[in-house]
């Protein structure tokens, strides 16, 4: 399982190093204090599908997905 979960850390990692032109990959989500990038959704969208492959019985709460509610009815959340 470390090692699964160390090359999912590492494609996350470089997705991140992929980032390229990113003031223009800025969007506002709630308000001008509340930024993400298309890398954010990127990397966030890779780890709950990486993550949820290794650990289907979890559950994921990622931050840009903040609105919606703390899955509790999972044993694990990622």
């Amino acid at each position: 399982m470390l090692n699964a979960l160390s090359a999912v850390i590492r494609q996350a990692g470089d997705i991140i190093l992929s980032a390229r032109d990113v003031e223009n990959a800025v969007h506002e989500k709630t308000g001008p204090r509340d930024l993400v990038t298309k890398y954010d959704l990127l990397v966030q969208a890779y780890l709950q599908k990486a993550l949820l492959e290794l650990l289907p019985e979890a559950a994921f709460f990622g931050e840009e997905d903040a609105a919606a509610a703390l899955p509790t009815e999972k044993e694990w959340t990622f």
